[in-house]
């Protein structure tokens, strides 16, 4: 089934790049009608992608007059857009520009490679000792096109204010805003968001998290646990090194012996296949993540049967909406709940009155669900010390070598970052009397969020069709590797099996066929995240308008497949995308090139041939030799002088940032894309918020995460379920947890 809750809503499209024509195609893929400018500069949209972009839309017709809802355009030169100060519901006026004040104080725009520079995401691809790597051409673009739609969405969704609002959305920031999130795993811990190759940075923790070679190509091996890592040596045979006592713990080796022990894992993976490697992953318990070839994607019967691509009218195939939409059936009867009307101008406060229990846990979920809190919902999280989120379990972190004080489980600070915001609601899903108060929660929810493998809630008694009888407004977003059916669906997973099935990591690495992958950026479970908020406001759009509650089943593999409609195009016109994304064909020039300083790293684009002619001019080179001049030149200048030399002749140049730097020049610059919050243990914290400026503000909800089952007492008292005889046992037996103090 669809889901069409902007139908009726109109949308002029200024595309000059594949940012805006992301966001336009997004919007009418959820019912809008788009009207594409076409008589301007399209030229960072290559024609083979074109066809898959402008699916659906209609060319503008000229009308200056006409009343848009929205106009989004990626260019700081807005034509003349017609903003109605008589909009009935309030235009929405959408910038997405190349770069913003904290990347490019010169205004000479930005780039993907220049976002990726500037974010904080190119300094953690690639190897240590080769120039650093960024995201493939477009996929930063199709990040900021769909936060783009998801702020549209919420505005409309908080609509009451008959104003003209304008959002500002940044490719940096919106790609930093991921990086960000990424970064808080290492605060506080000894290891750094820093490149190792094929490797996880520092393993992540625990060893393995890489990608080996095997006898068709590449796999990934994931191991998160103890158990994770002897199931590897088991399959191995308990191979003679792995004898040293050491070799036993795989946050040891993960710290120090990964570089001993790859080699290991090499030399054995490449004796076996693909196939052979993932039933030993089945049996002795670790995971395995096939890397594909993006060709693969498209004959692909989990992405047929799912009805993922849409058809061109050449009849070629591009990127659908990666989430299902399932109803209620009709013998569910019960009244949905009427959320109150939302806070008029606050973009913190859009979502007042909307109601989340969150049944996620880790990574994409959370991030969802934080981002539903930083818009003003009310967010209930459940979770139970035997199962409690696994972002609390990171270990405790220390500041200027000083560890946190305060229980295990509260001291993280990637678990702060994932749910400040919001409640927490202390339930034992295994227990039967536990689950029935749940439901009573529930039963007053908009929302329903999970990320389990799929089954598990319905087990339970907690799966769509079980929530639905209860409260059929409910909307439920289920987060799942694949979805909830078709072949792939029983895999599960970590973010770089997601990017690895969606032939993502396949993009990055240096020529001619030097395979690096990005094992160190989540970025399948963030960008997963981002369309998950989407999806949920448009169904609620929807359910106000009288559509009633859905099921929402998002494949995170889709959405990142979603984020490459350039590769895509190219693939299916027969060519295979180039491999290292620091070269872009949109461009004449574009590399990275190393500077005699420390940090030394800068991304230099000659955006236009003007520009190419004016770098060659500067370095006193033939246009055929400006790869070369460069590099010679670069190397005996400190970065920082050579990116403002270079800005001043018209060449695009962004230093390659550390984390650091990403943060010291965000303070510098600004906007600032964080919110201050005070943890119960630990030091005054700043999270990440969604990069989305409305009229200026950002939602960002500025309180803490909650200790585990804080609020418990509180939400049955709402749900006037406390002092209830059953209840009380229950939290005297501790299948519901109240926490002390």
């Amino acid at each position: 089934m669809s889901l069409t809750p902007l139908a009726g809503m109109s949308v002029l499209e200024y595309s000059h790049t594949p940012a805006a024509a992301h966001a336009g195609k997004l919007l009418r893929q959820l019912g809008a009608t788009v009207h594409v400018v076409a008589d301007i500069d399209r030229g960072l949209i290559p024609d083979a992608a074109r066809p898959g972009f402008d699916l659906g839309k209609t060319a503008w017709s000229g009308d200056t007059a006409a009343a848009y809802d929205v106009v989004l355009t990626d260019s700081r030169c807005l034509p003349g857009a017609p903003v109605r100060p008589d909009h009935p519901q309030g235009m929405v006026v959408v910038e997405i520009v190349g770069a913003d004040a904290a990347a490019d104080p010169d205004g000479l725009g930005g780039t993907s490679l220049g976002a990726s520079a500037a974010g904080g995401v190119a300094i953690a691809l690639g190897r240590p000792d080769r120039a650093p790597l960024g995201l493939p051409g477009g996929v930063v673009d199709a990040v900021a096109g769909t936060q783009a739609v998801a702020a549209v969405l919420a505005l409309r969704l908080g609509a009451g204010t008959a104003k003209p609002s304008r959002v500002e959305i940044s490719l940096n920031g919106a790609i930093e805003f991921f990086v960000g999130i990424n970064a808080t795993v290492f605060a506080g811990y000894p290891r750094q968001w820093l490149r190792e190759g094929r490797r996880t940075a520092g393993s992540g923790g625990p060893y393995p998290a890489a990608i080996f070679p095997c006898k068709e190509g590449f796999v990934g091996i994931i191991g998160r646990t103890r158990e994770n890592w002897h199931g590897i040596l088991e399959a191995m045979g308990w191979p003679e090194w792995a004898g040293d006592e050491r070799m036993r713990d795989p946050y040891y080796v993960g710290a120090h012996l990964a570089d001993e022990v790859d080699p290991h894992l090499a030399a054995w993976t490449s004796t076996h296949t693909e196939r052979e490697l993932t039933e030993l992953s089945l049996r002795h318990g670790f995971v395995v993540a096939p890397i594909r070839e993006l060709r693969e994607m498209l004959d692909e019967p989990q992405y047929q049967l799912r009805g993922f691509w849409e058809q061109c009218p050449d009849g070629s195939p591009a990127p659908g909406l990666p989430f299902v939409v399932h109803r209620p059936e009709p013998s569910a009867t019960a009244a949905p709940r009427v959320a109150s009307a939302p806070h008029d101008g606050d973009p913190s406060r859009l979502l007042d009155g909307i109601r989340v229990v969150d049944l996620s846990w880790v990574w994409a979920g959370p991030m969802a669900t934080m981002m539903l809190a930083d818009l003003g919902a009310d967010v209930i999280k459940v979770e139970h010390p035997s199962r409690p989120d696994a972002s609390r379990l990171r270990g405790r972190p220390s500041w200027d070598g000083v560890p946190v004080e305060g229980p295990e489980f509260e001291v993280a600070p990637y678990f702060q970052q994932l749910n400040h915001g919001k409640s927490s609601f202390g339930v034992d899903l295994r227990d039967p009397g536990a689950v029935d108060v749940l439901r009573s929660l529930i039963a007053t929810a908009d929302v329903v969020v999970e990320n389990m493998r799929p089954g598990v809630l319905d087990r339970r008694g907690l799966g769509y069709a079980d929530l639905a009888r209860l409260n059929p407004g409910v909307v439920m977003l289920s987060m799942s590797l694949a979805g909830q059916t078709g072949p792939l669906s029983r895999m599960r997973g970590y973010a770089p099996v997601m990017s690895g099935l969606a032939g993502l990591e396949r993009q990055i690495g240096y020529p001619p066929d030097d395979l690096t992958g990005m094992y160190t950026f989540s970025f399948a479970d963030a960008n997963a995240s981002v369309y998950g908020v989407a999806a949920v406001l448009a169904a609620l759009l929807e359910r106000r308008a009288g559509g009633g509650g859905c099921w929402l089943d998002l494949s995170q593999v889709e959405t990142t497949i979603a984020t490459m409609p350039l590769q895509v195009a190219e693939t299916v016109a027969g060519r295979l995308p180039d491999p290292y994304p620091n070269h872009d064909r949109r461009y004449p020039f574009q590399e990275v090139v190393r500077c005699v300083s420390e940090p030394d790293w800068l991304a230099v684009t000659a955006t236009t041939p003007a520009a190419y002619q004016s770098l060659a001019r500067f370095l006193g080179a033939e246009e055929a030799g400006v790869h070369a001049a460069l590099t010679r030149w670069a190397a005996t200048q400190d970065r920082d002088g050579a990116q403002r030399a270079l800005r001043a002749v018209g060449v695009t140049a962004v230093a390659v940032r550390r984390w650091e730097e990403v943060v010291r020049a965000r303070d510098a610059s600004g906007p600032v894309h964080t919110a201050g919050i005070e943890p119960r243990y630990g030091r005054p914290a700043a999270v990440r918020v969604a990069p989305w400026l409305m009229d200026g503000r950002l939602p960002a909800a500025r309180r803490r995460a909650p200790v585990l089952g804080e609020h418990t007492e509180r939400i049955l008292r709402e749900l006037g379920l406390a002092g209830r005889p059953d209840v009380a046992e229950l939290l005297r037996g501790g299948a519901l947890f109240q926490a002390e103090g």
